[in-house]
Order: structure tokens, then sequence, then C-alpha cells
């Protein structure tokens, strides 16, 4: 069976799921990771095949809408609000260029 891991966030979330795919490698299964591209490296170093979020996602994680959503810095509720809102209609834009490349690639 194929597994297509998917997490996004810091190293710690990046782990379990690569603990997850260690042990579906040993029962035969076929592990592959999608992350941020900053954790490439540990997605290969297991042995997995790698598809990357890019950085657009990490720089939309490390804006001031991210962090604060994120729980880095305090704000206001309505403010959080609006920066829910802004990290929604970033997210799609990236979600929309991520969908286009792939296609593209079909």
């Amino acid at each position: 069976m194929k597994f297509l891991l998917i997490s996004l966030g810091t190293r710690g979330d990046m782990e379990p799921f690569l603990t997850m795919g260690n042990l579906l490698k040993r029962h035969g299964h076929e592990v592959a990771c999608c992350f941020p591209e900053q954790f490439s490296h540990l997605a290969k170093e297991e042995g997995f095949q790698f598809f990357s979020l890019g950085t657009d996602f990490l720089k939309l994680i490390d804006s001031e809408a991210g962090k604060s959503i994120m729980g880095g810095i305090r704000t206001s509720v309505l403010k959080r609000l609006r920066y829910l809102y802004i990290l929604y209609k970033s997210s799609l834009s990236i979600t929309k260029k991520k969908c286009m490349r792939f296609k593209m690639r079909l």
C-alpha cells in the first residue's frame, strides 16, 4: 500500500510523521512525505520520496498573521479573526499555484 504523509509546522511536527513512516516502511508499505521545503533532508535521510510544500507556506507561517494564529503573538480576538481571513486568502492562492504546477506535470 502507498502512503503520503503530510505535515506543516516545525521540525517537531515532522518527526512523528517520520516515525510513522518508518513503521509503515518496516511493514512493506511505500511511503512519501509532503513537508515544507526546509525539511526535505529529514524525509530523504529516512529514504522517503519527498514532495515539497514549497517556501510560500513557511513565509505564511512566519508572517505576523501566522505567528498570531500559531500562538506566537498575543492579539485581540478581532485581530485574530482578521488574521484568520488573511491566512485563508493567502493559503488559497498558494494552493492554487501548487495545483497548477501539478497539473502542468501530468
